[in-house]
């Protein structure tokens, strides 16, 4: 019997994994794809703090030119106010770092093939079964039944499709992020940019030498925006951002993603707990999602050495990692939606306090370091 299965091989259920296998215990991951390693377009903006899990995993070693924030830029369109968050104001040599998602897990695989980690691909979950001395997973694998015991079963990237252990708050913003590589040579190739527009929020991050566009737009407008030639998305893209952008050319497919809030409420059941995507999806606005996943996967391993240290059940372990992580989900949660709620609209009162606010904000440099140390560190740090 396994001390740890995962349900879900993306980059938040192979975390979880290397931290258990590292802390001594016998980690197994079930992975829907038959091919996990397939392609995936997506980027992940990976913080300061993110960049130091991985490390402590052996992970960071393994990744292939991951390509620095060292400012980001917040500003909303048609308004005064805007601030510079840099990296040099916390002594760093960077906020965080952009990653594509195929380097990633490619490099989160390279590192898992170096220690003990059991690995299904194909798995097909049904079921999750809990009982006082272990929980059982049902799956199907290449076209047979099969039941698998562990102390604990934790739901990551691959696994919110199954029943969460409590009530769950979903929100549909009406929004999809469109995504590309874009050139726009105003921008520095080491500065983020994040722009509120009155429809919604659009980031640019450093990639490679060119910026990955992440722009939410209406749901109503998508399908056109999608449609366009290169030429008219580049120019749809200036005009939603706003001038002072420049010249932009594309030089990468798009894609396009529906954005909600989906935040389970009960995050661990009877030997059951829910972590990365399983636990919270949030909006990408300032990149929140993913860094608060992968301290998911760290404390939950944490969380069970400890309890394996102490000579208690795994199950102990659960339940401190239950209550430890409430601040840090509240509050990235919490913040997140803020952000959409408050930016993605043309209100002028709220426009002129969001003016306000972010000129306060720039003029003040411990209000700035504290924003900064809490979007690399999560509420608990």
């Amino acid at each position: 019997m396994h001390d740890v299965a995962i349900i879900g091989g993306g980059p938040v259920g192979l975390s979880a994994a290397l931290a258990a296998a590292l802390h001594g215990m016998q980690a197994l991951v079930l992975e829907a794809q038959v091919d996990p390693g397939g392609r995936d377009a997506r980027v992940f903006a990976l913080s300061h703090g993110a960049r130091l899990i991985l490390e402590r995993l052996g992970a960071w070693q393994q990744i292939r030119a991951p390509s620095p924030i060292r400012s980001v830029h917040v500003s909303q369109r048609g308004r005064f106010g805007h601030t510079v968050l840099r990296a040099q104001e916390l002594k760093l040599e960077a906020l965080g770092y952009v990653v594509a998602a195929e380097e990633l897990v490619r490099a989160l695989r390279a590192r898992a093939a170096q220690v003990s980690i059991d690995f299904v691909a194909g798995a097909q979950v049904r079921a999750i079964e809990s009982a006082a001395a272990a929980a059982s997973i049902c799956y199907q694998h290449a076209g047979a039944e099969e039941t698998i015991g562990a102390s604990i079963v934790a739901q990551a990237d691959g696994g919110a499709s199954l029943a969460a252990p409590g009530r769950t708050t979903e929100h549909d913003y009406g929004q999809c992020a469109l995504t590309a590589l874009v050139e726009c040579p105003r921008i520095d190739a080491d500065c983020a940019s994040e722009r509120f527009t009155g429809k919604g929020p659009v980031a640019l991050l450093p990639f490679a030498g060119r910026h990955a566009l992440i722009w939410s737009v209406p749901q109503a407008e998508a399908a056109a925006l999608m449609a366009m030639s290169d030429r008219a998305f580049a120019h749809a893209l200036v005009q939603g951002y706003g001038e002072r952008l420049g010249e932009v050319r594309l030089a990468g497919p798009r894609a396009c993603f529906p954005l909600q809030l989906r935040f389970a409420h009960r995050i661990a059941g009877s030997r059951h707990v829910l972590i990365g995507n399983a636990a919270q999806t949030l909006h990408p606005v300032a990149g929140q999602g993913f860094n608060l996943g992968l301290r998911d996967a760290f404390e939950l391993a944490r969380a069970l050495a400890e309890a394996r240290r102490r000579g208690q059940d795994l199950l102990e372990g659960l339940q401190r990692y239950r209550a430890n992580r409430r601040l840090d989900r509240a509050g990235g949660t919490l913040f997140t939606d803020f952000l959409v709620r408050m930016f993605s609209n043309d209100d002028p009162v709220l426009g002129s306090a969001r003016s306000a606010g972010l000129f306060l904000l720039d003029a003040s440099g411990p209000a700035k370091r504290f924003l900064m140390r809490r979007m690399i560190f999560g509420s608990r740090y």
